[in-house]
């Protein structure tokens, strides 16, 4: 069987506070956390399951960094 539990590991992450958001989804589309702002050296929320969809929603003013994915923790 797959990973009960999994999680992303973002090295270097920088979005528009507020604006510039990067959410999770699990395996049938549920909405399960969202990141914004600084969060280098940062774990995503836990997503039940061996799934995660990754989207990122930016506007079009303040531009920024945006993120490095370094690693995925499963258990």
């Amino acid at each position: 069987d797959g990973a009960k539990e999994i999680s992303v590991y973002f090295s270097k992450f920088e979005t528009e506070s507020g604006y510039d958001k990067v959410t999770f989804y699990d395996r049938a589309g549920n909405k399960v956390g969202e990141m914004s702002g600084v969060n280098d050296d940062t774990f995503s929320p836990n997503i039940q399951g061996d799934y995660v969809k990754v989207v990122i929603t930016s506007d079009d003013s303040v531009e920024k960094y945006g993120f490095d994915i370094s690693k995925i923790a499963y258990r």
